[in-house]
């Protein structure tokens, strides 16, 4: 909390190694208390750092206004592989292949 009124400027991280997929965002953020936000996002493991539950005053609300996302999704390297591949010969941009590939195969 303190941090953020020095630098508004924040990162956020979200691995799902089973799937292999991977998101980093990075914008600006603000802390907020919003007691029935807080109810909302709740779960029973979070008692441990915030005893008196979502009304914890020690509890806030970060909201992030998103300025930059990326994916990398690593779930089908080897077919995104294959994709560059073809790109590099066709000269085709590798996404318009990745989502005709992907299309075909549904």
């Amino acid at each position: 909390m303190d941090e953020l009124q020095h630098d508004v400027r924040v990162s956020l991280g979200y691995a799902d190694p089973a799937k292999n997929v991977y998101i980093a965002i990075s914008g600006s953020g603000t802390l907020f208390r919003d007691v029935q936000k807080a109810t909302q996002l709740w779960s029973f493991e979070q008692r441990a750092y915030y005893p008196h539950g979502p009304a914890d005053e020690r509890l806030a609300v970060l909201r992030v206004l998103i300025e930059r996302a990326e994916i990398l999704d690593c779930s089908r390297t080897a077919s995104y592989l294959l994709s560059a591949v073809k790109a590099a010969v066709t000269g085709i941009p590798v996404d318009v292949i990745v989502r005709i590939t992907r299309s075909s195969e549904r």
